[in-house]
This record gives C-alpha cells, structure tokens and sequence, in this order.
C-alpha cells in the first residue's frame, strides 16, 4: 500500500484512502488549522482543482 503525501487538489483533513493509496490529510501539514483546511476543501469542491499557486491564491479566502 503506497502512502501519499498531501495534495491541495486531492486531500481532506484526515486521511483519505483512494485505488492509489492512502493520501496524509491536510491536518498533517504543521501550522495549516482547521479555518484553512476548510476554506481550502470548500473552495476546491465550489470553483474545481487548482492549477497553480496563483489559481489557489485567488480561489481560497485565508
């Protein structure tokens, strides 16, 4: 079984098992708390996967 590692297009806050593997959540990144796991998981599932980091900054509201 392979681990993966945090994915801002594919996490949640805890782990998460896919035909992959198991992903480590957002939650295990030091110093991300739950208000931008939850903005961050939010705004994925409202406007879609994040192409980049300019795409993420414009997306989430941190």
């Amino acid at each position: 079984i392979k681990v993966l590692p945090p994915d801002i297009n594919e996490s949640y806050e805890g782990f998460s098992v896919s035909s992959d593997g198991i992903r480590f959540g957002l939650a295990a990144i030091k110093n991300v708390g739950k208000g931008a796991i939850s903005s961050i998981i939010n705004s994925r599932e409202e406007k879609g996967k994040f192409i980049g980091i300019t795409d993420f900054c414009e997306k989430v509201n941190l």
